[in-house]
């Protein structure tokens, strides 16, 4: 789960430990439910999840809307708590696979973006792209994605949320693909983002066994815990 220290510090510093507490149990259902950035829920579920009683609830509920931390709204025995940061990582994260999609004439929901908001997005797709192709070459036809954003989305992940670079993922795509044992338990892109026994992703594991060979010149193991987590 992100978590964004620098918002955090900066919402919560004038908050009561017991609400700071309170709000990061919230937090955490947004993001285990739908990571859509809006919890809804009964005020005696509330309670249970707060493990507290109605007093010390409405006690909570009257800090969280009187410090203006997210969006608090109750209607007739319902509360509705909104994550302005969720909401926004969601709202990017859904333009970039539409233009991902409209790029390759995949149906979508038509996106309206500001000119400098089409721009950016217009590097990353383009970049995106041309890792595309250039890992594309290192698999037989018959290995070529049916769906490519599949491929796509595979990409912007390891790069937007991994973090890993684009000529880094290439590399990796090309030496595991070269070599006889690993590229057959290698047949499409998509796999670089799913994990083995231990949790760790497959990026890492072929990085890291390239590593020991010093042909990729650089080591992912430091990541390996966040790609496990």
């Amino acid at each position: 789960m992100p978590f964004y220290i620098g918002d955090w510090e900066q919402d919560m510093n004038s908050c009561s430990l017991r609400t700071e507490a309170a709000w990061l149990k919230v937090i955490i259902k947004m993001f285990k439910d739908d990571k859509s950035g809006i919890y809804k829920t009964s005020t005696k579920r509330l309670q249970n999840l707060w493990k507290c009683n109605e007093e010390e609830m409405n006690e909570i509920l009257d800090e969280l809307i009187g410090e203006k931390i997210g969006k608090v709204t109750i209607n007739e025995g319902m509360i509705e708590f909104e994550n302005r940061r969720m909401l926004q990582a969601k709202t990017l994260s859904k333009k970039r696979s539409d233009a991902v999609q409209s790029r390759y004439k995949i149906p979508t929901k038509e996106v309206q973006l500001h000119e400098n908001e089409n721009e950016n997005e217009s590097e990353d797709i383009t970049d995106i792209e041309n890792c595309y192709n250039d890992c594309l070459k290192f698999f037989p036809e018959h290995l070529h994605p049916k769906k490519p954003e599949t491929w796509l989305e595979t990409i912007d992940k390891l790069h937007r949320i991994d973090g890993v670079p684009y000529d880094q993922i290439v590399l990796i795509t090309k030496l595991t693909r070269a070599n006889d044992f690993w590229s057959k338990n290698f047949m499409s892109l998509t796999k670089l983002r799913k994990k083995n026994r231990e949790e760790i992703a497959y990026i890492v594991v072929f990085n890291e066994q390239l590593n020991k060979n010093g042909t990729t010149g650089s080591s992912l193991a430091d990541k390996a815990s966040e790609f496990a987590g």
